[in-house]
């Protein structure tokens, strides 16, 4: 049993240099995939998919887009509707001040002025406008691509 096993290593290191075993069955292992087929595989190639510039332009366009669209919808937001606004305004004040407040000083103090003093409410509010905004058209793409099916 042990002769067999060494011929086989030396048989499959002798020719499957160019190969890749399918699966780890023993027909495989022989070579006897199908009916006097031996599946042959090149070896793996790079996935160019995300490389090069035109990967990079639509990431950075997505990104641009999306801001731009935040952007928008604030605008908008301010004279149509402020008081959506200042909602959001006022919800995000209290989740600092909850957060703030579980934390125990000297650093919720600290986490809490520099949220709300230093311009990190307004930015974040923004943020958190370009993260929902992103979100939402990502699961939008994804629906997309979903029922569109393979290329």
């Amino acid at each position: 049993m042990v002769g067999v096993i060494v011929r086989r290593d030396v048989f499959l290191r002798r020719h499957t240099l160019d190969k890749r075993l399918v699966s780890f069955s023993p027909a495989a292992w022989r070579g006897a995939s199908g009916p006097g087929k031996v599946e042959t595989m090149l070896p793996p190639t790079r996935n160019d998919r995300y490389t090069g510039i035109r990967h990079h332009l639509r990431v950075h366009s997505f990104r641009a887009l999306t801001v731009l669209l935040a952007w928008g919808l604030i605008v908008a937001a301010f004279y149509e509707k402020p008081e959506l606004l200042t909602g959001i305004q006022r919800l995000i004040q209290r989740g600092i001040e909850n957060l703030g407040d579980n934390i125990p000083p000297p650093w919720g103090p600290r986490i809490e002025f520099v949220f709300r003093e230093i311009g990190g409410f307004i930015w974040l509010q923004i943020t958190l406008i370009v993260v929902a905004l992103r979100m939402v058209l990502f699961g939008a793409a994804s629906m997309w691509r979903m029922l569109r099916g393979p290329r």
